[in-house]
């Protein structure tokens, strides 16, 4: 939560751009937090943005006064990606219904929730086909790191429903991106941890929609057990599930792995035909040990990790997810039980999760900064959710050393991150995860579309207490500060 008492220091030189005629977008000073709670900021103040106008003045002033701007929407990312020290926090508060363009299309400001989403495509029996399992997170900050949920294996990610999106650069200038639009910055920006601008709109696709759930649910011993039973879907041409809830509490403890057929029930009856659609996981796995229909399973998901996450109120979330090919999924599921049992983690991870998504439509490697590593077909996914009380300065260096170690081994497997998370990635990580070339280009389009350097680069934001930052940090990127090529 902010800290509304702590004072803010100017840099020196630097003038305060709200003395220039930005008071007016000025909701509050001092240090700020995100959703991680870890990484703390001192920006200069945050603005609310609530119109494209907004944005452009808030750039425009920023590049005249020389200082930094990131853009935040729910700040649910645990990291400090919508953080800085001496600039400008945008927090994205556009305005507006989501609205119908067409049969299936849905337009929403990006400052919108995916709730405002669900409820515009419920009203005519529609539904977003991929959504985040808390809904009350902002389209855009969700589309920036990719967006994923329960029903991912069958309909890849949020981003590859986006048929077109308003981008403002820091430049200035506002440009509709589509892959028949701009197509460059469509899929950079996709995914993009906000690097190019602010997404101001967006254009999604919807399908008919199908809130019940049908499930046959699977025990399993460990996480490592759990990564075997996935082995048959290693092989893209085998079957996914519609809906795919596969979690344990502890990577050394029983998990619980759920495969689900979705559409609608008639009163309390189950499916029609999902005894059919679910055989390929019951010829695989045996008889389910148990099953179980849910109404509404997007409600259900929203309470349940909602309530899940107030469990434990004053903790710091240290919250990571890594995509792989399968035999990389697997060993890394192996390390990730041998740290646990070995009590690396102390008492921190909380849950573990695992998903698996197909290839973007658009092709493998369209867009170059998401969760999905070069060439797979399917990625196979692990998130380790680490919760730290607050003021438990060991239980938060210990948590911080395991995750690096978990972060080298993903890197060693050829895995990605998903960008939204406790991610301590330098510039030699991010070019071993994404590739040296899609860093090279983004680094152009940047100097292109960001002359000024005013958004910082992802290696350059702030560090946490105790972190060496990297090279550069808490100085703005510029064109050039960092080498190409290497």
């Amino acid at each position: 939560m902010p800290d509304r008492q702590a004072g803010v220091a100017l840099t020196e030189g630097t003038q305060n751009p709200f003395n220039g005629g930005l008071a007016d977008l000025v909701t509050e000073v001092g240090r700020v937090r995100d959703f991680g709670g870890v990484v703390e900021g001192t920006p200069l103040a945050v603005a609310e943005v609530r119109t494209v106008d907004q944005v452009r003045r808030i750039f425009e002033a920023a590049r005249n006064q020389g200082v930094p701007v990131v853009t935040q929407g729910t700040a649910h990312s645990c990291g400090g990606q919508s953080l800085l020290n001496g600039g400008i926090v945008m927090r994205n508060r556009l305005e507006g219904p989501a609205r119908w363009i067409s049969e299936t299309e849905i337009e929403a400001p990006s400052g919108a929730t995916w709730r405002d989403v669900e409820s515009t495509a419920h009203s005519r029996g529609r539904a977003a086909p991929v959504v985040p399992s808390v809904l009350d997170i902002s389209v855009g900050g969700t589309l920036s790191v990719g967006g994923y949920g329960t029903t991912s294996p069958r309909r890849g990610a949020q981003i590859d429903h986006v048929t077109g999106l308003e981008l403002v650069s820091p430049d200035g200038q506002v440009r509709w991106c589509a892959p028949d639009a701009n197509e460059e910055l469509f899929r950079c920006t996709l995914a993009g941890v906000g690097q190019l601008g602010v997404i101001t709109r967006v254009r999604l696709a919807t399908t008919p929609e199908t809130p019940d759930v049908s499930i046959y649910g699977y025990g399993c011993p460990s996480l490592s057990a759990m990564a075997d039973s996935f082995s048959w879907m290693e092989d893209p041409r085998s079957w996914t599930p519609e809906y795919l809830r596969a979690f344990s509490y502890k990577p050394e403890r029983p998990g619980i792995l759920l495969y689900g057929a979705m559409g609608r029930r008639n009163g309390a009856e189950a499916i029609a035909g999902h005894e059919s659609e679910l055989e390929p996981a019951r010829r695989r796995l045996g008889n389910p040990q148990t099953r179980m229909s849910t109404d509404n399973v997007r409600a259900v998901e929203d309470e349940f990790d909602n309530n899940w996450v107030e469990r434990y109120p004053a903790h710091q979330r240290l919250w990571i997810d890594y995509g792989f090919s399968y035999p990389g999924f697997r060993a890394y599921c192996r390390e990730l039980e041998r740290l646990a049992r070995a009590g690396e983690f102390g008492k921190a991870i909380r849950a573990v999760y695992i998903s698996v998504i197909p290839r973007s439509p658009h092709g493998p490697d369209y867009f170059p900064f998401d969760i999905r590593p070069t060439g797979m077909e399917r990625t196979f996914t692990c998130g380790t959710y680490c919760m730290v009380p607050v003021g438990d300065a060991e239980a938060l260096k210990r948590v911080r050393r395991a995750l690096r170690r978990c972060q080298e081994r993903m890197l060693e497997l050829g895995g990605r991150p998903y960008v939204y998370g406790f991610n301590q990635m330098q510039p030699v990580d991010w070019r071993g995860a994404f590739g040296g070339e899609a860093v090279d280009r983004l680094l152009q389009l940047k100097a292109t579309h960001d002359p000024m350097g005013t958004i910082p680069a992802p290696w350059d934001r702030i560090a946490p207490e105790g972190e060496v930052a990297a090279e550069g940090s808490r100085k703005r990127f510029r064109p050039g500060s960092l080498p190409v090529g290497g």
